[in-house]
């Protein structure tokens, strides 16, 4: 438990991610390979936590466009879709773009 206090995980949370690498390795344990079965326990509980980091690692980088991610001068919060609302749609740039290109190369 100790190598897994700085990762975040309540520790309530971590002893049932544990039970559940505990009894995948009661369900998966094969006693003829000649690994002792708390070794193999061990190793799969520990694997269990891992996966369950690695997930949490993935997630956490998801970001919605509607969540905070600045201030403005007011110290108003704001989002990706208001900034993006704020910008001139793409369908109304388009034909003075091609009109200066055309202007340009003609």
């Amino acid at each position: 438990m100790k190598k897994f206090d700085s990762s975040g995980i309540d520790q309530d949370d971590l002893i049932s991610i544990g039970t559940v690498g505990l009894i995948k390795a009661v369900d998966t344990y094969q006693p003829t390979k000649g690994t002792k079965f708390a070794t193999y326990a061990a190793r799969c509980i520990q694997n269990e936590i891992l996966m369950q980091l690695r997930a949490q690692r993935k997630t956490r980088k998801d970001v919605s466009l509607y969540s905070p991610i600045g201030t403005d001068k007011e110290g108003n919060e704001s989002s990706a879709t208001r900034c993006l609302y704020r910008i001139k749609p793409l369908y109304l740039i388009i034909p003075d773009v091609l009109d200066n290109h055309n202007k340009l190369f003609t």
